[in-house]
């Protein structure tokens, strides 16, 4: 199978040793007809000089640096062959990487592909690689093994890093290139890739194709802070795709917990907006286009070293995701994800009164999701009392923060836990406002009533309880509960349950 002719454009903002690295490493990589071209960047070292060297590259040179996607732009609109492929000049390419990357271009409808390495982010990583960067022996065998075993062989994928991406030429200057607008460079890739799949293209990881890759050497040679290019990218990325990101916290007076929330964002969205949550729609008319992240105050975001929100910008997103939820509370965490919207598309959810939350709005897509990039909410506990005291004291310091933030969801949940190891009267109260509120916690009074470590009087008198103040069909784990009854649990027990249900005992025998 012939494969098609390709250009390899190679940007070089100095770092000359690198570049030289890299040249020598490819050309007995290249087919008769391919064609490499360096894009020197305005380099103020050995490249220009060195580039006379390589009498088979094809050089374009720029006075001052372009960035990566003017330059790689630059160096494409120069290219002749039928597939593109931008290589970093930190790369150390060897064996066949070139003829497994563009092979499946054979396919009209692929629009681009990437390599595997020991270097990138996401499924292209080859991780813990045997051998020594600095010997190119090892490096070679190695690749000739991996390609052995995985060549030909592709996934389908909705994004490809930029460290070395091919790209039909064709699809390439239909879509207008790099976004420019990426200076330095950073997020040109995922842009690029997105726009290539709006446009009808396939993209693939070509396993067989392992390119060894340095990393961040064009920032570390040129001294650039890269985490603060990527963040800025991510920015432009994210404005352009429609994931500008705007947290609401509802302030109830507490300034320590407002102060406390607000931190948590480490400028990880796009803006903050505090307001009274007695008027919620005023914070939502607030909101820009994008997404809008609600906070309660207390409620701390995790995960923001390093955060992404590029998923948001997948327009196959339901338009209400449920955070995954790290509450806190006196028996450790539990985990779970709110009924309630906590991250949606401006428009696609509204103000629920009666829930004290924002709720999605029909036609809007909504479907419980976890976290998201690694990224979760995490509800501190409500109070030390609360985690010190004893279920009866714990269940007095609850009640009184109901009272106080009626509706909210971290002091019911709270409450659901506690009633499991209360009298009662405490767990009807508790299981009431569960169901009332469409909880996500399991009713308390079921709980009690079907559990097998609760004794077993207390399971009859739960059941009891659920089937007359609910119209619970729990006939089954009553007569299981009766059944399991010793001597010393029948005293008194038929004239509670006669009271709580009359009838009820002469139904089930």
């Amino acid at each position: 199978m012939l494969r098609p002719r390709a250009s390899v454009v190679i940007p070089a903002w100095n770092g000359w040793p690198l570049t030289r690295a890299c040249l020598q490493a490819l050309r007995p990589t290249l087919a008769p007809d391919d064609e490499v071209l360096v894009v020197d960047n305005g380099s103020e070292d050995a490249t220009a000089a060195g580039l006379t060297d390589f009498g088979w590259v094809r050089v374009v040179s720029h006075a001052t640096n372009l960035g990566f996607a003017r330059g790689c732009n630059s160096g494409a609109a120069m290219a002749t062959g039928e597939v593109v492929v931008f290589l970093n000049n930190d790369t150390i390419p060897v064996g066949g990487w070139l003829t497994e990357l563009v092979t499946p271009f054979v396919d009209p409808a692929v629009a681009a592909t990437g390599s595997r390495s020991n270097f990138v982010s996401g499924p292209q990583l080859v991780p813990n690689v045997p051998y020594r960067a600095d010997r190119l022996p090892e490096l070679a065998m190695f690749e000739r093994s991996w390609r052995s075993a995985t060549t030909g062989q592709t996934t389908e994928t909705h994004r490809l890093v930029g460290f070395c991406l091919a790209v039909r030429r064709r699809a390439f200057d239909e879509i207008g290139g790099f976004d420019e607008g990426f200076a330095i460079g950073s997020y040109e890739d995922d842009d690029l890739c997105a726009r290539l799949r709006e446009a009808g293209g396939r993209l693939l990881i070509a396993h067989g194709s392992f390119v060894h890759h340095v990393g961040h050497q064009t920032f570390e040679t040129n001294g650039l802070d890269w985490l603060a290019v990527q963040l800025d990218h991510e920015r432009h990325y994210r404005d352009k795709n429609g994931a500008h990101v705007t947290a609401c916290v509802t302030d109830d007076g507490d300034a320590g917990a407002v102060a406390a929330t607000v931190a948590s964002l480490g400028g990880v969205v796009d803006d903050v907006l505090v307001g009274s949550p007695a008027n919620p729609d005023g914070l939502l008319a607030g909101c820009r286009d994008g997404w809008v992240l609600w906070l309660a105050p207390g409620d701390e975001l995790v995960g923001t070293a390093g955060v992404s929100w590029l998923a948001l910008a997948d327009r196959g997103l339901p338009d209400v995701l449920h955070l995954a939820i790290d509450d806190v509370g006196p028996t450790g965490a539990l985990v779970h994800a709110e009924r309630g919207a906590r991250l949606f598309r401006v428009g696609m959810a509204r103000w629920d009164a009666d829930a004290g939350r924002p709720v999605g709005v029909p036609p809007g897509r909504a479907e419980p999701a976890a976290h998201l990039d690694g990224l979760s909410l995490r509800r501190p506990a409500l109070d030390p009392l609360v985690r010190a005291a004893t279920p009866g004291e714990a269940d007095v310091a609850a009640e009184a923060l109901w009272v106080r933030r009626p509706g909210d969801g971290r002091v019911l949940e709270q409450g659901v836990r506690l009633a499991l190891h209360l009298s009662l009267d405490r767990v009807i109260v508790w299981a009431k406002r569960a169901r009332a509120a469409g909880s996500a916690s399991p009713c308390p009074l079921r709980a009690r009533a079907t559990a097998p470590a609760v004794a077993a009087r207390q399971r009859v008198l739960a059941a009891a309880t659920a089937i007359a103040v609910f119209g619970d069909d729990l006939s089954g784990p009553l007569v299981d509960a009766l059944a399991a009854l010793g001597p010393d649990d029948e005293h008194g027990l038929l004239a509670e349950v006669e009271a709580i249900a009359p009838g009820l005992l002469t139904d089930a025998g």
